[in-house]
């Protein structure tokens, strides 16, 4: 009896399991919007009726879009081949053209930033961009996945989920699309869409099969994380933590500036109306007893100063995003080529692991737009920008030697001097 009990047992331990990291995500990616919008929870309370002397400093955003700069903050370019103005590459830069590249990569890249995960749907022949393909940056939250058991990297089953109105009725439905792959290793598409009021029973009102043996989403993690389906984004949960503890002390910060930062006098002896303190007033205390004076502050602004420092400094070390790539440059004088790369060694780490992922996807992406247009799929390679900040005069100097000795062309140092 126990037997026969216990394989549904499990299979309910398993979909609890799954169902709590499934809620576990989308908290972390609300959260992680919620700090990458400047929307954390006040550090302290406010008193009905009392001004509000709460500090939001979140550096969130700063993290991300730093991170977005310099991964598609220049022009990416896809390679066919070789040879120039190929079909291919015309079909290439066509579709590319029509879905607006570089603002498609930076929404892509703020999602896996903030979410840790991104996720691309191909449409053809949308009649936006057609007679190209459209390209659609998927909502990470609206997305769940299933994978094969024994291999978290080959997906089974694409889930997207979004709530919408109802063209005719006016009223509020989901609808939800699932892309599964079959056994003979094509991909069905099933759209559902809830009943009115009845939003946990769906209804199927489209199907067809994607002609392709590879599946209308793409998706690639932000940073690599072994072991692991989903990525890990820029601002995880310790550097949004960080950031909460440096708004907590530069609110409390706040709070006693405040309250300390003008002079507070004390007397007695006296009462209020025998003592003048106008900026024009003779200083006059109409009693032999009277006294006054002054509270002295007895926080240490020092030390606060010296926590929100570190606080910060922690902040920029955990996210491998440099203080000086957000653009505080105070105390940074001249800086030779060496000094930049261990500045920036973190984030060109970073940045070197994101382009890893990122390319893989883009990689595959441009193979299959290829297929679509009618080409061999092949393979594509990608010409990333400069990471580092460059120095022109002593780049043109290095060209000019490396011209001189016959190392490169001048061809090439025209591309590279654009």
């Amino acid at each position: 009896m126990l037997d026969s009990l216990w394989p549904n047992t499990a299979a309910l331990h398993l979909y609890d399991l799954a169902a709590t990291d499934e809620r576990q995500r989308l908290e972390r990616y609300k959260r992680a919007w919620n700090a990458y919008h400047g929307r954390l929870p006040d550090p302290l309370k406010v008193k009905p009726g009392q001004p509000n002397d709460n500090v939001q400093a979140s550096k969130c955003r700063v993290i991300v879009d730093s991170a977005v700069a310099y991964l598609f903050g220049q022009n990416v370019e896809f390679e066919v081949s070789d040879q120039e103005d190929t079909p291919e590459e015309e079909w290439l830069d066509a579709v590319w053209d029509a879905n607006r590249k570089m603002t498609l990569l930076s929404k892509l890249a703020v999602n896996g930033a903030v979410c840790g995960h991104t996720f691309l749907k191909i449409v053809p022949n949308h009649p936006t961009t057609a007679p190209y393909p459209r390209l659609i940056v998927l909502d990470p939250a609206t997305v769940s996945c299933t994978w094969d058991d024994d291999d978290i990297e080959m997906v089974r089953e694409y889930r997207i989920q979004w709530n919408a109105i109802d063209p005719q009725t006016r009223k509020p439905v989901v609808k939800r699309q699932v892309v599964t792959r079959q056994d003979n290793g094509l991909w069905l598409i099933r759209d559902f869409q809830s009943l009115p009021q009845h939003y946990t029973r769906w209804v199927l009102v489209g199907e067809e099969t994607w002609r392709y043996a590879w599946p209308p989403i793409l998706d690639c993690q932000n940073i690599p994380v072994p072991n692991e389906f989903w990525g890990e984004a820029d601002i995880p949960d310790d550097i949004i933590n960080l950031t909460q503890s440096r708004n907590f002390a530069l609110s409390n910060w706040a709070r006693i500036v405040k309250y300390q930062a003008h002079q507070r006098l004390w007397g007695k002896g006296f009462r209020d109306n025998q003592v003048k303190l106008g900026v024009d007033d003779i200083f006059i205390i109409e009693s032999d007893a009277g006294q006054l004076a002054s509270i002295e502050p007895t926080s240490n602004m020092a030390g606060l100063s010296d926590l929100d420092r570190r606080l910060d400094e922690a902040i920029h070390e955990g996210s491998r995003t440099p203080a000086i790539a957000t653009g505080k440059v105070e105390g940074v004088g001249q800086l030779s080529g060496v000094a930049l790369q261990i500045l920036y060694g973190p984030l060109v780490q970073k940045t070197e692991a994101k382009r890893q992922t990122y390319g893989d996807m883009l990689r595959a992406l441009n193979r299959h737009l290829l297929e679509l247009g009618g080409y061999a799929a092949a393979d594509v390679s990608i010409t990333w920008p400069e990471i580092l900040p460059q120095d022109m005069q002593a780049e043109r100097a290095a060209l000019q030697v490396d011209t001189t000795l016959g190392v490169v062309s001048k061809a090439t140092v025209a591309q590279k001097l654009g």
